[in-house]
């Protein structure tokens, strides 16, 4: 029976190969040496050049990271200029090597305008390191990098700050939404962040989502997959705990008013409007029906409801501080909501002084987000100023066809369900700050 080295030894197809590394290993003539020293410069090579490649590769994208930064410095400077003059190219350019500088390109990008006069392109250029490959080039070759940039004036004055929420901007039944002014929606949903459904239609001036839209009637077709906007207005922070003014809910039906204590006007059956007077109402407010005047001032909800409803009339008076703003809060479970229904007749304007000023209603962003507002006011219905729900639902429909309600509203999921007009001055106005900037390329 043969040996298997014997079986090796006698297998043609592997003789061939075996023969010469069998005559290396028996050479006791120093060719072994011989080839490993010719080998060795190559070897040493490859691995050389391979180290300068992983440098190139590592240059690269620091390079490109400058790049980014320093394009969307330039862009965000030009919207800070404003889009609706010449740019000034200088300063851009500083904020450009400004950026660029930070990121580890020291010596200045070039910055070129684009066809769209709202993106700005920078190239950042810098020498690849050189190890290995300083033996055989005289010079580094430049390592380059490109990036473009958009400049955004958002006159938007619909937000939706939910981050993942399908529809958290919805458009649904008969709506017909139409905004003189833009629509953000933070909302990264594949699918639909914004949906449109039913005979609705959502017009504005402009439509950007930072995911994708569902619906055949949106005007202008949005921008999709945009950054996050973020909260135009996170810098708002809620009053100072106070002990109730008003311990329990102000009731106020027809022309009579009841509950609460301590405070406010009016009597059983007067034909005279109730006047409500600013402070913390523990339980809020339901008015349902008559007329109700709000004295200028903050007015505290705490906890309940704040309910206008049943036809009722609602105004304010203003003063050297401007008109009202109620602060939605609470606690645990029990934060207060808004709800304004059954046709009433609402005319509300903010305070003008900080730390509120152009505040109507802000509701405590710690409220639990599975809180639900509603405003659907009546045919007269017209408010002034900011709606800021960052943690809850809102439902708007809004007044007339002939009344454009000056706000801005702000919220985390928003669904319009009929007809509802925005005027875009009233936002650009309470934002002046509101300039943006995104990557395009």
């Amino acid at each position: 029976m043969a040996t298997p080295s014997a079986d090796l030894r006698n297998d043609g197809s592997r003789q061939g190969w075996l023969t010469p590394l069998r005559s290396v290993l028996h050479d006791r003539s120093g060719a072994l040496a011989v080839y490993v020293g010719l080998m060795m410069p190559v070897l040493v090579g490859i691995g050389g050049l391979a180290v300068d490649l992983t440098s190139w590769y590592r240059a690269k994208r620091n390079i490109q990271s400058a790049a980014d930064a320093a394009a969307y410095a330039a862009a965000l400077n030009l919207a800070e200029q404003g889009l609706d003059q010449a740019p000034d190219m200088a300063a851009i350019q500083a904020a450009a090597n400004d950026a660029a500088a930070r990121n580890g390109v020291a010596g200045g990008v070039t910055v070129n305008p684009m066809a769209d006069p709202q993106a700005i392109e920078v190239i950042a250029t810098e020498p690849a390191p050189l190890f290995f490959t300083s033996l055989f080039l005289d010079a580094p070759p430049p390592i380059a990098a490109r990036a473009a940039a958009k400049a955004v004036v958002t006159d938007a004055c619909v937000w939706s700050l939910h981050p993942t929420q399908r529809g958290a901007l919805t458009v649904s039944g008969t709506a017909d939404v139409d905004l003189d002014c833009g629509v953000v929606v933070n909302s990264d949903h594949a699918e639909a962040a914004l949906e449109q459904t039913g005979s609705s239609c959502l017009s504005a001036t402009a439509v950007s989502v930072r995911g994708d839209y569902a619906g055949a009637c949106v005007s202008p077709q949005p921008e999709i997959f945009t950054p996050d906007y973020g909260d135009p207005l996170s810098y708002l922070e809620p009053p100072l705990d106070e002990p109730c003014d008003w311990p329990s809910q102000v009731v106020v039906e027809g022309n009579s008013q009841g509950g609460g204590g301590g405070g406010g006007g009016g009597g059983g059956g007067s034909s005279t409007p109730i006047t409500l007077t600013p402070g913390v109402y523990c339980g809020g407010i339901d008015i349902n029906g008559g007329e109700v005047i709000f004295e200028p001032g903050l007015y505290v909800m705490e906890g309940g409801e704040f309910r206008i409803a049943g036809n009722a009339t609602v105004s304010n008076n203003e003063n050297a501080s401007g008109g009202v703003t109620f602060f939605l809060t609470g606690s645990g479970g029990n934060y207060a909501t808004l709800t304004i229904e059954s046709g009433a007749d609402v005319l509300l304007t903010p305070m003008t002084v900080p730390p509120y000023a152009n505040v109507l209603f802000y509701q405590d962003p710690a409220a639990p987000v599975t809180g639900d507002n509603r405003v659907a006011g009546g045919v007269t219905m017209q408010l002034t100023g900011i709606l800021y729900f960052p943690s809850q639902h809102v439902e708007f429909t809004g007044g007339s066809s002939t009344a454009e309600s000056n706000i801005l509203l702000v919220a985390s999921t928003l669904t319009f369900t009929g007809t509802s007009y925005l005027n875009a001055d009233y936002a650009s106005s309470v934002l002046p700050q509101a300039a943006f900037a995104r990557l395009v390329e």
